[in-house]
């Protein structure tokens, strides 16, 4: 690097991915304004005695993906005002305790990725000032007392370790306001002593970790002042309607890749902050009009990965919703691979086609034993449903379409009424008498009330949505 060895006068130096080797002692002396150096990515082995001399303004130093196994203290001490280090990927064992005082003033430190097996009680107990500590992908089996004692941060990564245990004291005198523990093997009681720490979270992962719906309530109790919560990857196959009763300012939720039919009205209740959810790679085959109403005040939704059933049982509602939202209305033209472009996945003659695209009269008949055993995906027999916050109606035009109502139903279940293409009367007309038969002189299913006017619906919304530019 002879090219350093005049007067610089830059504050800012890149030297990622160039396969440097080694850095001799004082190499970057000449520019002395240096606040920032990068050094990822190249084949550093070590690092020489005082390779940073005369480089006291150094802020941010970044040799993540270097080989160097070992951070010397005696290297570090010529950057006391460092904020920023960063150390990903370079085979760490452990670190000194004599770095961190060498340099008091960090504010973030990445350790990502390295093979620390442990951390000491009060580890970084000289760091007053740290705000972002990542400890991601390494082998931390527990975390001891005091671990985090006196430090305020911000972000507390500690995803994809080994970790089994967490000691009672060991978030004692900190305080954590986003904390990622996805991807150990914790198990439901190393949850309790999070307690210091859990109510003041704006943040929370536990992704891989499998915990049942109930214990995820019963963690989230405390954690009321929540905005983003990720349960992707738990195998939760069910959610339980009081789960998020506690989570009021909750905005971003995650729960993707799980295998969950439904979400209980209750839950999308409990949860009027929420703009974004994502629920990707679940097992839905379907979505009732009561849900589709409040996913109308959520600003963003992820459905894609979900095996969408295209018959009268399951995908009429979300085929109106669907041409009713831009993003997903959009999302197939020009491109029907996209992500947003939800399509079809049974029946067989139906697959991969783009629901959207789908005529009402093509729905096929509901599979044989849907609608009397099916309860978690029928429209009209989801348990889930069953609540006092109910929406009676898609949209409020469509409660000006002519209705019908539907067969009786057997004791327990909720009566419901259905808008019928078939018969003359109006929507203050007397309907027919009870136990009303088609012309077979069977009774009406409710998918034959729904699949004859799909269409018609569709035509009525989308008018009126062209009339007044609503997207």
């Amino acid at each position: 690097m002879a090219w350093l060895s005049f007067p610089c006068h830059f504050e800012e130096l890149h030297l990622d991915d160039n396969h440097i080797m080694t850095v001799a002692s004082a190499t970057f002396m000449y520019i002395n304004n240096l606040e920032t150096l990068t050094l990822a990515r190249n084949k550093l082995r070590g690092l020489s005695p005082r390779m940073f001399f005369l480089l006291g303004r150094l802020k941010t130093l970044d040799l993540s993906g270097n080989p160097i196994r070992e951070l010397d203290p005696e290297v570090l001490k010529d950057v006391p005002n460092l904020k920023t280090l960063r150390c990903a990927n370079c085979g760490l064992l452990m670190i000194k305790s004599l770095v961190y005082r060498v340099v008091p003033q960090l504010e973030t430190l990445d350790l990502s990725d390295n093979h620390i097996l442990a951390l000491a009680p009060e580890e970084y107990v000289d760091l007053n000032n740290l705000k972002h500590l990542y400890l991601d992908g390494n082998r931390i089996l527990e975390l001891k007392d005091y671990t985090f004692q006196g430090l305020a941060l911000q972000h507390l990564g500690l995803s994809r370790n080994r970790m089994e245990k967490i000691s009672k004291m060991a978030f004692e005198d900190c305080s954590v306001l986003n904390l990622d523990l996805s991807s150990n093997k914790l198990q439901f009681g190393a949850f309790r002593h999070l307690n210091p720490v859990i109510a003041h979270m704006h943040g929370l992962s536990v992704a891989g970790i499998h915990l049942s719906a109930e214990h995820i309530r019963e963690i989230l109790k405390r954690a009321g002042r929540l905005k983003s919560l990720n349960l992707s990857r738990m195998r939760l196959t069910q959610l339980v309607p009081t789960m998020f009763t506690s989570q009021g300012k909750l905005e971003i939720l995650n729960l993707s890749s799980n295998s969950l039919r439904y979400i209980p009205v209750d839950i999308l209740h409990s949860l009027p902050s929420l703009h974004t959810l994502d629920i990707r790679r679940n097992e839905f085959r379907g979505m009732p009009e009561i849900i589709l109403r409040r996913f109308d005040r959520i600003h963003t939704i992820e459905l894609d990965g979900n095996p969408w059933s295209c018959d009268q049982c399951h995908i009429p509602y979300l085929k109106i919703w669907l041409n009713n939202t831009k993003s997903f209305r959009e999302a197939c033209q020009p491109d029907v691979d996209a992500p947003k472009c939800l399509k079809c996945q049974s029946p067989m003659e139906m697959y991969d086609k783009p629901i959207i695209e789908i005529e009402g009269l093509e729905l096929q008949p509901c599979p044989e034993g849907t609608f009397d055993n099916d309860s978690r995906h029928h429209f009209y027999e989801n348990p889930a449903l069953h609540s006092n916050h109910t929406d009676i109606t898609l949209d409020e035009d469509l409660d000006h379409l002519p209705e019908k109502d539907l067969p009786q139903r057997e004791s327990g279940h909720h009566q419901q009424n259905s808008m019928s293409a078939h018969g003359g009367h109006d929507a203050h007309g007397e309907s027919d008498k009870s136990g009303e038969k088609s012309s077979g002189g069977k009774k009406k299913t409710p998918q034959e009330n729904n699949v004859a006017v799909i269409d018609e619906l569709i035509r009525k919304k989308n008018a009126k949505a062209a009339s007044n530019g609503r997207s």
